[in-house]
C-alpha cells in the first residue's frame, strides 16, 4: 500500500492496483514472479499568484472641494505578504484602515498603501479623502490593484445641485432613458404641428415639448389631447344636427381648455422649483445614486463618468422657458377663444337653422 502527501508525485507500473478507498492510498498484490516499479518525485508548483481579490465595493461621493471614497475588499491569499494599492489621486488622504475590523495605521507612501496579508481570507476597509471637485466630466477613477480584480462594484453618490445630462460606465450599470423619451415627444410634437388647424407652430410645439419632458412630462399628453381637440372641434361640429349634442361639444372643450391652462400655469413652479427627471433606472440606481458592477478587471478597474452641468444652468433655462410660455399661452388661449365663439358660443335651435342657411338666404325675410 501507497500512500503519498501533496508534496509527492507516486508513479508505478508493472502490477495493475487493486480497487481501494483512495484515502487509503494504492495497494498491490503481486504474485510470484511479478515486479512492481514505483517512482517518487516532489511536486512542482505551478507558477501563479498566491492571492485572489473576491470582491471590490467602490464607494465615491464626490463634493465642490473635497471627494470622499470607501473601498471595501474581500482578500484570500495562500501564504502571507503584503498586497498594494495605489490610489489614483496624488493629493489623496487616507482617513482610516481596518483589517477584519480591527483599526490599521498603515501609511500612505507615494500614493501606495501596503495592506498586511494573513494566509486565508481578509477584508479590508480603507477610507480617503481627494481634493477634487465635481466639473463637467467626472471620473469615478477606482485605486489601481497588485492584481486582477473580481466581483468590482462601483457606487457613486452624486451631488444634487448638478444637473446630469450623460453617464456611463461598464455594462451592468444605469441607463439614462430621458434623452430616448424627448426624441420621441419632439417628434411627436412636430408631427401635431403639422395637422391642419392646430394653432400652433412647429417651434412652439418643439419648444413646448422639450419645457415638458423636463418638468412635467405627463401634462405633455393633455396638450396633445387638447390641441387635438380645437383642430377637429369645426368638423365634428359640422357632423352633428342636435343642439344638445353641440353644447356638450363645446362643454368638453371648454373644460378642456381651463384643465390644460391650469396645468400649464401649475407647470412654471413646477419647472422653476423642481429638479429634472432624467429617468436614470437599472442597477438599483436613481436620479442620484449611481451603481455599476463588473464581475472581472484588470489591475485597473474601468472608471465611471458622468457629464453634468450647475443646477443654476437648469433654472436659468426653465425661466427663459416659462417666460415664453407665458406670452404663448395668452396667443394659444385668444385663439381658442375665437375658435370656440364660432359660429356662436353656445346653440340653440334657432340658431343652428340660421347657422345653416346661406347668407343670400339668411338676409331675406322669414
Amino acid at each position: 500500500t501507497l500512500i503519498s502527501s501533496n508534496l509527492w508525485h507516486v508513479a508505478h507500473e508493472g502490477v495493475p492496483s487493486v480497487l481501494a478507498d483512495s484515502s487509503e492510498g494504492l495497494s498491490f498484490r503481486p504474485r510470484n514472479g511479478e515486479t512492481l516499479s514505483v517512482s517518487v518525485v516532489p511536486t512542482e508548483p505551478v507558477p501563479g499568484l498566491t492571492s485572489t481579490v473576491e470582491r471590490v465595493r467602490h464607494f465615491v461621493k464626490p463634493g465642490d472641494r473635497l471627494a470622499t471614497h470607501v473601498l471595501e475588499m474581500d482578500l484570500r491569499s495562500s501564504q502571507g505578504g503584503s498586497y498594494v494599492l495605489t490610489l489614483p489621486n496624488a493629493a489623496s488622504t487616507v482617513t482610516g484602515v481596518t483589517i477584519n475590523g480591527a483599526s490599521a495605521p498603515i501609511p500612505l507612501k507615494d500614493s501606495q498603501l501596503a495592506l498586511p496579508v494573513l494566509p486565508g481570507s481578509t477584508s479590508y476597509v480603507i477610507n480617503w479623502n481627494t481634493a477634487e471637485s465635481v466639473g463637467v466630466r467626472y471620473h469615478a477613477t477606482p485605486p489601481g490593484f497588485a492584481s486582477r480584480t473580481s466581483n468590482v462594484t462601483t457606487e457613486v453618490q452624486f451631488p444634487e445641485n448638478r444637473w446630469v445630462l450623460l453617464l456611463g460606465g461598464p455594462m451592468m450599470g444605469p441607463a439614462m432613458l430621458f434623452w430616448g423619451v424627448m426624441i420621441v415627444v419632439l417628434v411627436l410634437a412636430a408631427g401635431i404641428a403639422r395637422i391642419p388647424g392646430i394653432a400652433l407652430t412647429r417651434g412652439d410645439a418643439l419648444l413646448l415639448a422639450a419645457g415638458l419632458s423636463l418638468s412635467n412630462i405627463g401634462a405633455t399628453l393633455l396638450v396633445a389631447l387638447w390641441l387635438l381637440l380645437l383642430a377637429i372641434r369645426p368638423r365634428w361640429l359640422a357632423t352633428i344636427s342636435s343642439a344638445a349634442t353641440k353644447n356638450l361639444v363645446q362643454i368638453l372643450t371648454g373644460g378642456l381648455t381651463v384643465i390644460t391652462v391650469l396645468v400649464l400655469i401649475y407647470s412654471v413652479p413646477e419647472a422653476l422649483l423642481s429638479t429634472p427627471d432624467m429617468h436614470i433606472e437599472g442597477n438599483g440606481s436613481s436620479a442620484y445614486f449611481f451603481k455599476w458592477f463588473t464581475d472581472q478587471t484588470s489591475e485597473l478597474p474601468p472608471a465611471p463618468w458622468v457629464i453634468s452641468l450647475p443646477m443654476w444652468v437648469y433654472r436659468a433655462a426653465m425661466l427663459g422657458w416659462s417666460l415664453w410660455l407665458a406670452f404663448a399661452l395668452i396667443r394659444w388661449v385668444r385663439a381658442a377663444w375665437d375658435g370656440f365663439k364660432s359660429p356662436v358660443a353656445w346653440y340653440r335651435p334657432q340658431s343652428i337653422v340660421a347657422a345653416a342657411l346661406p347668407e343670400s338666404q339668411d338676409e331675406q325675410p322669414r
